[in-house]
């Protein structure tokens, strides 16, 4: 069953729309999927046209993305370390270190815009985001604006993606 294209597609169909907003643009794009069932609706389609709509929306060349998350089989399994970089002089925040490794068999990932949570010692939290290159292994560098309790990668599961140690 796996490898029939319209079951791959709806495995994936609810969180890939979402980061298809963010590929490459930066901004999620909100206009892609109401255009696409006003141009559709009642319709038979294809994954070219619901490329093509994205494409029109969002004025940018989205065919990597949806060959990465439409084409091929399995999802990134991430795992996530961290460190304090050397404390900082002056109180202008606290450097961390992140390394994002792609553990999955296949290829790496590109993946945009992955909110990165850290949680401070009182409980607050703040996110950030990253862009991971498709790459086994990546080095980050944030700022926290102090010592973290914890930082958890998406934590929210914004991203179709398994978090492993």
């Amino acid at each position: 069953p796996a490898s029939i294209p319209g079951l791959r597609f709806h495995q994936r169909g609810h969180g890939a729309p979402h980061a298809a907003g963010h590929a490459r643009g930066r901004n999620p794009d909100r206009g892609s999927l109401p255009r696409y069932f006003n141009e559709y609706e009642g319709r038979i389609t294809t994954l070219d046209d619901f490329l093509s709509s994205f494409e029109k929306t969002t004025g940018r060349d989205l065919s990597w993305f949806f060959a990465q998350w439409y084409q091929r089989p399995g999802w990134p399994k991430l795992g996530l370390t961290w460190q304090r970089v050397v404390p900082p002089a002056a109180k202008q925040g606290v450097p961390v270190r992140l390394r994002v490794e792609q553990k999955q068999p296949a290829e790496p990932f590109c993946l945009d815009q992955v909110p990165i949570v850290i949680v401070y010692p009182d409980g607050s939290r703040e996110t950030l985001r990253i862009d991971i290159p498709s790459q086994a292994a990546s080095t980050h560098f944030v700022t926290a604006r102090e010592a973290s309790r914890e930082i958890l990668l998406d934590p929210d599961g914004w991203v179709l993606k398994q978090v492993v140690p």
